[in-house]
């Protein structure tokens, strides 16, 4: 170990040596230099990444084989002065065998060493050994309790660490799972889906980096709680380069700021609201009532309303988006307008004089008029082209039948216009359904009351409208402005780290590789064309809409991804009830494929008996995962008056907060109780730093995922309300605690919990 971490220093030294011994070429008028120079300092950059390990263990493992080799494992590769691996990646093949070695199948080795560590420190040694026989013959010693059960009985933190020293055969095999295609990981509480999928990220990028470094890895998580749990993982297994998105962040388009009715969400993440915001977009490619009529000049041109809806109907069967098809719209109607001018100027040309002038007068021959008419007449069609645009009829007409929308704009017009919900909802959804939809109209699109459901019907609406010529021009430049920044926070690193560089070098560089990195962000950054992934990974995947789905699939159009889940957990409303209802919505590029885990990790047996009362009430064909702990103390129940509640949690938080010598402690509770519990311990909501808190309150949804050495569970009865996705979501809550769970509880308890 101490020999790994010195080469481990040496390595990092080596990188920035190599900087500066170059730095001369920064310097160079040489153009071919500047790029060779540029290239390097984003290489050093990655590297220097890639060696950053932080707090956590360099090497963790060691096997040793029947034909006399060694290998040590470790989280990234380490090489020896000579060139030689010291250490060898977690991913790289010669370590599968370290994952997935059992007395039953050996794949070879004499014995695996598992080293607890604390940070360079070992302090521990556990050892299994496969051949008893050889390892005698090598004189190989065998020590140790065990480390998956050491490592699982560790206090938590508030942050999820990785498990690259603790994965165990059924996870490692979907970890190594081919890339191509839809990998579907469906896995109870505790059965490690989480950390299986966020390592199975690390592992694609080891080995299909050139593919996956080019198109990115994309991790969408249910809350951005979630997401700040989750954060450390993949930089402690030397990847950072991963992008991590809640759903509705994945929209970006605008922020919720309001809840709607159980129902109404359900309804808006039902597939066929597609049918509808298809039929709001074609809704708003409408004819006039009455002929167009449009003043010029001192004449009136007029189009007749059948020639309108021929314009309309041609530009409507035209591929491209409704914004873009807005160009060739004003374009038709244009030239329609002109033909009607056409026909007056050409009646005036008709009228100059033809034929032989007197021989003593300046005259024009016919051809000469001619070529003069035709000359007029293009004038005339010029300045009439670039005129009618600007005439209020011509632009009122254009408004009305061919209008130029942002996705905030067409939905608040939707759900606030009656005739245009009737018009859209038509033969898809019923007269109470409709009535979910509708609400108070906004003067301003921007500053109506957006709900999470809404946010993926934005989207919907961003693909078929496409970008706002404008608005695309605001984009490019705010990209100009963030690609700017994160280069020069880069090269400042850097700077740093190599010593001073010139200011008026550092400044060239940040130009021209802001511009390089623009000109890269081409049309797929732009609105309405969402940014597309090599791979896509969903966590907590049950509680997704079909709406959200599509969301996800125009992100990943090749349908590479790995979707992990419970569908024992789908607590939300409009939730899949189904993996195939989920695909429905994907782009599947071949025959998905679909892996189980079954076994607890996280929930003691005491704990997870309880759940599984709850299990079997909302699905009694389910099996639930066989847990591996056992924490020797039987969950408690606190029966408690309402007036009390809130102080007898208070009580228990005290007891379990004495009792936990450390670790995490959680409250969760229902959303009526959230309020008053947060104001005693001190915590302002999911937005605040709640997993940094000596306790933390949680509502079961945003608990979704995470996992404490402790939880105080207030209400169960309120949590499940008298739906199976209530009693879903306290499944959930039921089985966050590694350890001690406390139920106080002044309601009945809800089914399953009664016994």
């Amino acid at each position: 170990m101490d020999r790994a971490y010195a080469r481990l220093v040496a390595m990092r030294e080596s990188a920035l040596d190599v900087v500066r011994h170059h730095r001369d070429l920064g310097f160079t008028t040489s153009g071919q230099s500047r790029v060779e120079w540029e290239g390097l300092l984003a290489l050093t950059d990655q590297r220097l990444q890639h060696l950053e390990l932080g707090n956590t263990s360099l090497c963790f493992g060691r096997i040793d084989s029947s034909h006399g080799e060694t290998f040590q494992i470790g989280r990234i590769s380490v090489l020896d002065e000579a060139g030689d691996p010291l250490v060898i990646d977690w991913r790289a093949p010669a370590a599968e065998s370290f994952y997935r070695a059992t007395g039953r199948n050996p794949m070879g080795l004499v014995r695996r060493r598992h080293l607890l560590t604390r940070g360079p420190v070992v302090t521990g040694i556990d050892d299994e050994v496969f051949d008893l026989e050889r390892a005698g013959q090598s004189n190989l010693a065998v020590v140790g309790e065990g480390a998956l059960m050491a490592a699982l009985e560790r206090s938590r933190t508030g942050r999820m660490g990785d498990i690259v020293a603790t994965i165990q055969a059924e996870q490692d095999e979907i970890i190594r799972a081919p890339i191509p295609g839809i990998l579907i990981v469906q896995g109870g509480p505790g059965t490690g889906k989480t950390a299986v999928a966020l390592h199975r990220a690390a592992y694609l990028l080891y080995t299909n980096r050139q593919r996956l470094e080019d198109a990115g890895v994309l991790i969408v998580g249910p809350n951005r709680t979630f997401l700040r749990y989750i954060e450390q993982v993949l930089p402690s297994l030397g990847e950072s380069g991963v992008e991590l998105v809640t759903i509705d962040g994945l929209v970006g388009r605008t922020r919720f700021v309001t809840r709607e009715t159980a129902a109404a969400e359900r309804l808006k993440g039902d597939s066929r609201m597609v049918r509808v915001i298809r039929n709001a977009v074609a809704g708003r490619q409408r004819v006039l009532a009455k002929d167009l009529v449009v003043p010029y000049g001192v004449r009136n041109l007029r189009l007749p309303r059948a020639e309108l809806v021929h314009i309309i109907e041609q530009v409507s069967s035209r591929p491209g988006t409704h914004n873009a098809r807005r160009a060739i719209f004003a374009k038709r109607l244009r030239r329609a307008l002109w033909q009607q001018q056409r026909r007056i100027v050409e009646q005036r040309l008709t009228r100059l004089p033809v034929g032989p002038a007197p021989s003593n007068e300046n005259g024009l021959d016919p051809s000469e008029i001619l070529q003069s008419a035709a000359l007029t007449l293009q004038r005339e069609e010029e300045n009439f082209m670039s005129a009618i645009g600007l005439i209020p009829e011509v632009r009122v007409a254009m408004e009305r039948m061919w209008p130029l929308l942002t996705p905030e704009e067409l939905l608040n017009d939707l759900f606030g216009a009656p005739a245009l919900l009737r018009l859209a909802t038509k033969k898809i959804l019923s007269d109470g359904e409709r009535e979910l939809l509708a609400r108070h109209r906004t003067s301003v699109a921007g500053a109506a009351p957006w709900t999470s459901a809404d946010l993926a019907l934005l989207d919907e609406a961003a693909v078929l409208l496409g970008p706002i010529p404008l608005a695309r021009r605001r984009r490019m430049a705010k990209l100009r402005e963030d690609a700017k920044w994160m280069i020069e926070e880069t090269i400042g690193d850097i700077a740093l780290q190599t010593g001073d560089l010139d200011p008026t070098m550092r400044r060239q560089l940040v130009e021209r590789l802001a511009e390089r990195e623009l000109a890269a962000q081409s049309e797929e950054a732009e609105e309405g064309t969402p940014a597309v992934y090599g791979h896509v990974i969903i966590d907590e995947a049950q509680d997704l809409s079909p709406m959200q789905w599509r969301v996800i699939g125009r992100r990943c159009t090749v349908g590479s991804m790995t979707i992990v889940g419970d569908l024992g957990q789908a607590s939300r409303p409009g939730a899949v009830q189904s993996w195939d209802q989920a695909l429905a919505q994907l782009p599947v590029r071949r025959d998905p494929s679909m892996a189980n885990l079954t076994v607890n990790y996280r929930t003691p047996v005491e704990i997870m008996d309880v759940a599984s009362a709850v299990l079997a009430v909302t699905d009694p064909a389910a099996t639930p995962p066989r847990s591996v702990r056992s924490a020797g103390i039987a969950p408690s129940f606190v029966r408690s008056e309402a007036s009390h509640l809130v102080a007898d949690v208070t009580d228990e938080v005290a007891r379990l907060r004495k009792d936990l010598s450390e670790g995490t402690l959680a409250v969760i509770a229902p959303d009526q109780h959230l309020g008053d519990l947060r104001q005693i311990f001190g915590e302002g909501g999911p937005g605040s730093n709640i997993l940094d808190a000596e306790v933390g309150v949680f509502s079961a949804t945003e608990a979704k995922g995470l996992e404490f050495d402790a939880v105080v569970l207030v209400e169960p009865g309120l949590i499940a309300g008298t739906s199976v996705a209530g009693l879903r979501g306290l499944y959930v809550a039921l089985t966050r605690a590694t350890r001690l769970l406390t139920v106080v509880h002044a309601n009945p308890l809800p089914p399953g919990l009664r016994s």
